[in-house]
């Protein structure tokens, strides 16, 4: 390339492309928008994935002797076939992706003022870069899936897919359940196939795999308590085969809640319904807190704790102690902050029916959420 002034503008133009959020995001939006089995998977791990290839498109450029970086491509490769997407639906997703980035370019050269002549030798460099990434994907996606196909696993986890997703043609003998058994269904807040080693080591009496994107796995016996705290994972109740595909999307949304709320380690579907249920309709949540909460003031730090307090006096069924308990203060304390909110709100009544129990606490969840965001 014949002007190195202008080369060096794009390449840093390319370069703050990886470090800005918002190009990052539009690069991500243009993958999935174009492929439907990208946009199934969780937005973070489609922007992990585009992250790195970026980042090896980028160096790449800034030293053209050394080339892309073909190992992006490679763990992209191997983790699309681990979530169970398609070559087709791979590659419509890059080259969405690297339109867009084409498209940004020739947009922010021209805005400063970079040569024509330079600006197509670069398009011409980028295209040679993105060709061999796209190139690479296909000969190690290939590879990936043959290795896979090998194994008996890969039949019976495309079963399983089948099974959660209400396929009528797939049986659960074809995934290795007993049709005449019960079986968890449990998702885990794993998106990255790297990862799931750890998990998967608590999972056993069943088949494990990646699912829309997260680890799913479907098994007799839930995991030793303790031993995935350190990411969230929901169980729904033993179910027979042919309910696994009801309580699938269940899983999904009490997974979300519980992401929402920082909730760890295994947890009953069960157990979060009420945050599923909550969750569904947040615009109510607010309905009831402007209904139920007109006297307390966000800016204000003690209606804050006093909502925080009331809050979890429900959560612990009333109980001052467990409430002061988890609050780290006197119960003293606790009865204090709730006659306060009584003479602020009313909360409290000792009789008042179990719906206006429910009433409260989803007025206070939704207030205090809004105020933290």
């Amino acid at each position: 390339m014949g002007d190195p002034a202008g080369r060096a503008v794009l390449v840093e133009i390319v370069e703050a492309m990886c470090g800005e959020q918002n190009a990052l995001d539009a690069v991500v939006r243009a993958a999935r928008d174009r492929s439907p089995s990208v946009a199934a998977l969780p937005e973070c791990e489609v922007r992990r994935n585009v992250a790195a290839l970026l980042q090896g498109v980028a160096r790449g450029f800034a030293d053209a002797a050394a080339g892309p970086d073909l190992a992006a491509a490679d763990a992209l490769a191997a983790d699309r076939v681990a979530q169970g997407v398609p070559l087709d639906g791979l590659l419509d997703g890059f080259q969405a992706g690297r339109a867009h980035l084409l498209l940004v370019l020739t947009e922010q050269a021209r805005v400063r003022g970079v040569a024509s002549e330079t600006l197509i030798d670069a398009l011409v460099e980028l295209d040679g870069f993105t060709t061999a990434l796209q190139n690479r994907l296909i000969h190690a996606y290939r590879n990936h899936e043959l290795s896979l196909a090998r194994t008996g696993y890969a039949l019976r986890l495309q079963a399983l897919r089948g099974l959660l997703h209400g396929d009528q043609g797939v049986h659960a003998a074809e995934a290795g359940l007993d049709p005449a058994k019960r079986y968890h269904c449990l998702i885990a807040d794993v998106t990255e196939p790297r990862e799931a080693p750890r998990a998967e080591a608590a999972l056993s009496g069943g088949i494990a795999g990646f699912v829309d994107g997260y680890l799913c796995c479907v098994t007799r016996r839930l995991p030793a308590p303790g031993s995935l705290d350190h990411v969230a994972v929901i169980a729904s109740p033993a179910q027979p085969t042919n309910r696994l595909a009801a309580v699938y999307p269940l899983c999904q949304s009490a997974l979300a809640s519980a992401r929402l709320r920082g909730l760890r380690g295994l947890r009953s579907l069960t157990a979060l319904s009420a945050f599923v249920a909550v969750d569904a309709h947040p615009e109510l949540g607010l309905v009831l807190a402007a209904d139920l909460l007109p006297r307390l003031d966000p800016a204000k730090s003690f209606h804050r704790l006093l909502a925080q307090t009331a809050c979890t006096y429900l959560e612990h069924g009333r109980q001052l102690t467990p409430t002061a308990a988890e609050l780290h203060v006197h119960s003293n304390t606790v009865k204090h902050r709730l006659r306060r909110m009584n003479e602020l709100t009313g909360f409290g009544a000792p009789d008042e029916p179990i719906t206006d129990t429910l009433h409260w606490w989803w007025a206070l969840d939704a207030w205090l959420r809004r105020v933290t965001d």
